[in-house]
């Protein structure tokens, strides 16, 4: 605006500088008058409020009714001076220049047609002569079209920086709708990593999606093989009844079933005008007619979960920030739902076993804390059976671990049919199933529960084409709420212990007696722990004695407690213990280290004898120590004796606890320069061809062969069988339980080499040896 008033003042500054420089030309008195007409309209101008002016919808009225009050004066001019000729008439040339300058293109225009029918005014009207208006009406014509020309030019600029000015606008709120939605992203995406509820969660992300998109209808709809379709599981905008009841359909003819065909998101712009699919009827029966909808599938790994669903009541366009926004919401459920499947999954086979199916031990133990405390406030009890089958290491050991897993996977079912619908059978690992029976009026119950069990593995089962017959020892315990479910369990194992003892197939109930057997065994592995701390273990020893010379070759470490309260205690008394509960590692490693240390001070006692051998025996726990290689050499080392003289012992049972691992183990001690001698020959699974294929120096034959040794006797025959087969692999024969002259005969004339038992000594202590070696035994 300043230059049109400064434009306006010197025009009319100018005029009057003319017309007083002609004054003595015709019409000066009314041309000055004029140009001080205009100079003081400037002022006068420049007090209007332009502000509003340039704000309102009438600016270019305005400013074109300006232009053509500065042509109307530039008109009166010359035509008071001499017409076209007049130099006034240069002047119109101005406000058209400042229309094309400033005007939009139609403003332009009638400024310049304004301009055009004054000059032609001028010229034809007025005067000025015919050439020279002609040259300054083409003149003027140029001037007009080229202000058209970058009136044209400026309008097109206007307009191309409004559309880059709404570009930009749209642009930015583009942006703070995005910003706005990848916050709301992040922050669901924080919501589901903490952990929330998938239902809870699902509600939230409709919720969410909802005030986001400002859309009326928003859903989560999982997919329901079993129903034909898919259920809403969260909603806003629907019936709170519908949510976890309502079904649509998922079949090809729906939106959601194409969403779920192609995996990809389905944008429907007007449903008046959709073909691809039907709408809804659900939606149409509950009063709500949608008119743009998008969908979005929610995958998982191993297949789609469902769909995310939103629907608008209105026509909406659905743009692609819209629908990645969507599919990232979509994409945080399916991780969510997906990291929730994987948890339960790995939650249930942590509780699971997974060879039967059935509950494992920390189920069980859950379950039976539950039902304690329920028997307590019901003031009722409840029942555990402990059971484990008969002679399963035979089904290993001659068929194969795979049979022996086919079997427990067999037997599984038969105890779940055995018991009552409430009941919970559980594995507790290897051929150890537990059963709890809730709610259980007396013992005859659980003994009712315990003869179904044993009924139900009465009929054969078919292993490797093969029918094999099953029986299953019980033990059982009572329980009325004030016990720990390890209390009811440590119970219900002494009462299967029990039971085990008095043969297969049977059952035993935890009572008082054993309750105080279990306590005496509690109170004599307590002490045994603090036994080998303080010093209470020592070694007795018993001579093997060589029948032909009667002098003493090998002395048998026997071990013995010394109680500080019941006395000198041998080992029947607490070796069990010691087995089950791991502590004859120690003991074993320690009664190693004295017997070897004892042997190699008689050793060097009597430089000048024949070093007499130490032997100790190995438990079958010592003989799968992984240690035990290590602890038999560091004994050699320390103690100094010659390897040659250690023999270790070994039962029958021993050898094939595990028989694999066993038999590998055993070149390994050989190759240690120890002999190995297989202990109690006759008493577990005698086999003369194992004699052979195993690394043993000699064997000792069971007491039970010596009992009754009278010439002709089928133990006699046996006896001598054994030392011919001995004598034939190299083997030295030791026959155990000498109590008399005449069995030490009978043993000497069957061809036994060597001897032990009362008939020459008692285990005797350290201090009694010496007295022992050097001599020659033949009577106690």
């Amino acid at each position: 605006m300043p230059l049109g008033i400064w434009l306006t003042a010197f025009v009319a500054i100018g005029a009057g500088v003319y017309g007083l420089a002609t004054w003595d030309q015709p019409n000066r008195g009314w041309i000055l008058a004029i140009a001080v007409a205009a100079l003081v309209s400037a002022p006068m101008i420049r007090l209007l409020p332009w502000e509003r002016i340039v704000e309102s919808r009438r600016r270019e009225l305005v400013f074109v009714s300006w232009s053509l009050a500065d042509i109307a004066f530039i008109g009166a001019a010359a035509a008071l001076d001499c017409g076209s000729k007049s130099p006034f008439s240069l002047l119109l040339v101005l406000p058209l220049l400042f229309a094309a300058l400033s005007f939009p293109l139609r403003e332009t225009v009638l400024v310049a047609a304004s301009t055009l029918v004054v000059f032609g005014w001028l010229a034809f009207g007025v005067g000025g002569g015919i050439p020279y208006s002609g040259l300054g009406a083409f003149a003027m014509l140029c001037i007009t079209l080229i202000s058209f020309w970058g009136s044209k030019t400026q309008s097109d600029r206007r307009r191309e920086l409004a559309r880059i000015a709404e570009a930009l606008r749209a642009s930015e709120s583009t942006s703070r709708v995005q910003a706005q939605q990848q916050r709301e992203v992040a922050s669901f995406g924080q919501l589901a990593l903490g952990g929330a509820d998938t239902d809870a969660l699902q509600a939230e992300a409709v919720r969410l999606v909802s005030r986001t998109l400002s859309v009326e209808i928003a859903g989560v709809l999982k997919l329901m093989p079993e129903r034909g379709g898919l259920l809403i599981s969260a909603a806003v905008g629907l019936p709170p009844e519908a949510v976890g009841k309502a079904t649509l359909p998922g079949d090809s003819g729906s939106q959601s079933g194409y969403t779920l065909a192609t995996g990809s998101p389905t944008i429907v712009v007007d449903w008046e005008t959709e073909d691809r699919f039907e709408r809804t009827p659900f939606l149409t029966e509950l009063g709500l007619p949608t008119r743009s909808g998008a969908m979005m599938p929610i995958k998982g790994k191993g297949g789609p979960y469902g769909v995310f669903v939103v629907q608008s009541l209105n026509l909406r366009e659905f743009t692609a920030e819209d629908v990645s926004f969507l599919q990232a919401i979509a994409n945080i459920l399916a991780n969510a739902i997906e990291r929730r499947v994987v948890e339960e999954r790995n939650r249930h086979e942590a509780l699971q076993d997974p060879l039967t199916a059935l509950p494992n031990r920390s189920l069980f133990l859950d379950r039976l804390g539950h039902a304690l405390a329920q028997a307590r406030r019901r003031r009722a009890s409840v029942a555990v059976l402990f059971l484990d089958l008969d002679q399963f290491k035979l089904v290993n050991d001659s068929l194969g671990h795979a049979a022996g897993d086919e079997l427990l996977a067999a037997v599984a079912p038969r105890i779940e049919q055995a018991v009552r619908p409430s009941d919970t059978v559980a594995r507790f690992g290897g051929d150890e199933f537990a059963v709890l029976a809730e709610d259980i009026a007396s013992e005859h119950d659980a003994i009712r529960v315990a003869e179904r069990i044993a009924a139900g593995l009465c009929q054969p089962f078919v292993l490797r084409r093969r029918q094999h017959f099953v029986s299953a020892s019980i033990g059982i315990s009572i329980g009325a709420g004030g016990e720990t479910p390890g209390a009811l369990m440590r119970d219900a194992d002494a009462a299967l212990y029990q039971a085990k003892e008095r043969g297969r197939g049977g059952y035993e109930i935890f009572d008082e007696a054993m309750r105080s057997r279990v306590i005496d065994q509690m109170q004599t592995e307590n002490d045994l722990r603090k036994a080998l701390q303080r010093g209470e273990l020592e070694l007795h020893y018993q001579p093997i004695v060589s029948l032909g010379d009667g002098s003493v070759t090998m002395l048998e470490a026997l071990l013995r407690w010394r109680h500080p309260v019941r006395g000198l205690i041998g080992p029947a008394a607490f070796i069990s213990l010691a087995e089950e509960s791991s502590l004859i590692l120690p003991i074993g490693r320690w009664v190693l280290e004295q017997a070897c240390r004892e042997a190699a001070a008689w050793q060097q006692a009597n430089p000048d004898s024949a070093p007499v051998g130490i032997a100790v025996n190995l438990s079958a726990r010592e003989l799968a120590d992984p240690q035990l290689l290590r602890s038999i050499e560091s004994a050699i080392e320390l103690s100094g004796i010659d390897p040659f003289t250690l023999r270790l012992e070994l039962t029958e049972t021993t050898l094939f606890e595990d028989s694999d691992d066993t038999l590998r183990r055993l070149p390994a001690l050989r190759n240690l320069g120890v002999r190995l001698v297989l202990d109690d020959f006759g008493t577990g699974f005698s086999s003369l061809g194992y004699l052979r294929r195993l690394p043993l120096s000699g064997f000792k034959l069971d007491r039970a062969f010596v009992e009754d040794l009278a010439p002709g006797s089928s133990d006699a025959a046996i006896v001598r069988a054994v030392t011919e087969m001995a004598g034939a692999l190299g083997l030295d024969v030791c026959a155990e339980g000498i109590e008399a002259p005449d069995q030490l005969e009978a043993v000497r004339e069957l061809g036994c080499s060597h001897a032990q038992g009362f008939h020459f000594s008692r285990p005797v202590p350290p201090a009694g040896i010496p007295g022992l070696l050097g001599g020659v035994m033949t009577a106690d």
